[in-house]
Order: structure tokens, then sequence, then C-alpha cells
């Protein structure tokens, strides 16, 4: 791999965490409760795009939400939400997905197959997988910039195919799709007019 695109950038630390951009290499997340030792805890690559003289991908993270929610804004492919370890800075294992478990990208269902519209939606949304995607169960949810669960759709099959999601009635504005596959969280930001 081309490591000459690889900047770590926008660099945050809270409680015993540090979160770091990397552009193309996405979010990193690192254990420094012993600084000497930082561990990383936490991997997710937001690009799709291949490496070129450009900065793109991941530009910046927010960790500091009351919710404990993780934002990573993407600059090609927009808004990631992270259940984070929440601000108990005390229980510091309590969400945070274990590196080993994300970093096996040829079993994760990747962001940008995941596809909602129409944007902006008003009464409903369609959702799938990617073509040439297997159907595949996830438990999805509608939830607010707070991370408020705003709508619950339960558990879904999703796939190539579209399905329909009907949407309550809820203010305009900006929303996020959640959708839980295989162990990973995928999200998609909902403009609701």
């Amino acid at each position: 791999e081309d490591i000459t695109q690889t900047i770590p950038h926008n660099q945050l630390v809270a409680c015993d965490y540090l979160y770091v951009s990397y552009y193309y290499d996405g979010l990193w997340v690192y254990d420094i409760a012993d600084p000497a030792n930082p561990v990383p805890v936490l991997q997710y690559d937001s690009s799709t795009w291949p490496f070129d003289n450009n900065y793109r991908g991941a530009w910046g993270v927010y960790p500091f939400l009351p919710s404990g929610n993780i934002l990573l804004i993407d600059m090609q492919e927009g808004l990631f939400v992270f259940e984070g370890p929440g601000d108990a800075c005390g229980d510091r294992d309590q969400s945070i997905i274990a590196c080993d478990a994300v970093s096996n990208t040829n079993d994760l269902v990747t962001n940008a197959a995941f596809t909602v519209y129409p944007q902006p939606a008003s009464h409903y949304v369609q959702v799938k997988l990617g073509e040439g995607s297997p159907e595949q169960l996830a438990q999805l949810q509608l939830v607010d910039l707070q991370g408020r669960p705003v709508a619950d759709f339960g558990e879904r099959w999703l796939g190539p195919n579209a399905i329909d999601l009907l949407l309550p009635n809820l203010a305009s504005g900006v929303y996020l799709l959640e959708a839980k596959v295989q162990g990973q969280t995928i999200v998609k930001k909902v403009l609701l007019q």
C-alpha cells in the first residue's frame, strides 16, 4: 500500500482515547491510557477513492457529543456516526469496537454499498445494498443528529433489491438511517423535506 497519502490530522483527545482523521485511511481511535504505548481500538476506512495526489477521505472527527457518539466527516462520502464510549471515562471499554473486528474489509458491508433514496425524502425512503450483495438481515432505525431514535423499522432483509421504509411524521431536517449488519453499523444521512 502506498503510505505517502497516509496523513494523520485533526487529532482530538477525549478521556483516554486519541481520535485521528487519516484522509484515505479513515478514522483511527487509539487507547492512550498508557501514552507511551498507544493501542489502536477502532479503524474505519470511510473512503472508497484510490490514492492519488489529492486530499480525499476523512477530514475531521468529533468525539464530544453528550450521547458519546463519534462523528466522522468524509469529504466525498459524507457523515458517519459511531457509537463511542460515552462521556463516562471510567467505563472506557463500553462501546468501542475492537480494531480486529473491522480490519478484514472483505467481510464488511461498505458504506458506499448502502444506498438510501430519494433525497430529500418526504413519506418514505428506499434502501438497498449494492448490486451483487447477498441478502442480509439488518436492524434498521432512524435517529436524529443527537443519536436519539425517532423510528425503529426492526429487522429487515436488505440486498440488491430496494425495500421501502415508511417514515413517521417528522420535522424537516437531517436524520441518520442506521443499519446494523453482521456486527457492524453503517449509516446514511436522510434529508427530510
